[in-house]
């Protein structure tokens, strides 16, 4: 994942059921995320959580929601 400011990255590795509908065109994934690093301000970064995610490859368009912690070591 990028951040806003487009320099900085969080790593995450994933772990969950991904669905695809009968068309193929919508895949559904529903998971698990842990937080392996990052860069800039999310080097070194850790945390969890899971995440839904649905994506339209016919229609070019994707959404979905992480719910969980990233923290920064030696933040302040």
């Amino acid at each position: 994942m990028v951040s806003a400011n487009e320099k900085d990255s969080v790593f995450l590795s994933v772990i969950g059921q991904f669905e695809t509908s009968k068309d193929k065109c919508v895949r559904t994934s529903i998971g698990t995320y842990t937080v392996t690093g990052g860069t800039g301000a999310f080097a070194n970064a850790t945390g969890s959580g899971i995440f839904e995610a649905q994506s339209d490859v016919c229609a070019n368009t994707s959404s979905g929601t992480y719910t969980g912690t990233i923290s920064r070591p030696n933040s302040n």
